[in-house]
């Protein structure tokens, strides 16, 4: 289970230049939501994306979360995924590096992660981030 989320700042300035999809609540479209339940929502990696999807993947597993985006943007959608910059992974070379219409920022400084219990407690990611947009 992924635990921690997107800092409010940075996802509004992603979503300021990305226009996220949005659900009929109002909130971004994010099929990886924190704190997943599968009793209450369906395996994101198994549903379709929205045509601009904002993606925090569990870090754990995260391969097969890039291969789904790589999917996506092929169908025509755009997704930014917010990741660890492991670049020497298999799922980066494979999805990610030098790939046609792929484009990768590295994030200056590290990530302070929100805990959702406590949204006033931040921790740094331990390893550096980058975002990864795959598709227009």
């Amino acid at each position: 289970q992924q635990k921690w989320g997107t800092p409010p700042a940075l996802l509004a300035i992603l979503d300021e230049q990305y226009h996220f999809t949005r659900n009929p609540d109002g909130s971004i479209f994010d099929p990886c939501p924190l704190l997943w339940d599968p009793a209450t929502h369906p395996d994101g990696l198994l549903v379709d994306w929205a045509p601009s999807t904002y993606v925090n993947p569990p870090y754990t597993g995260v391969a097969a979360w890039v291969q789904k985006a790589s999917a996506e943007a092929k169908k025509g959608n755009r997704v930014v995924m917010l990741l660890n910059a492991i670049t020497d992974s298999v799922w980066f070379h494979e999805h990610c590096y030098n790939k046609p219409n792929v484009s990768i920022r590295f994030l200056r400084g590290r990530v302070p992660f929100v805990d959702p219990a406590n949204p006033h407690y931040r921790v740094a990611n331990p390893s550096p981030s980058m975002l990864v947009i795959f598709g227009g």
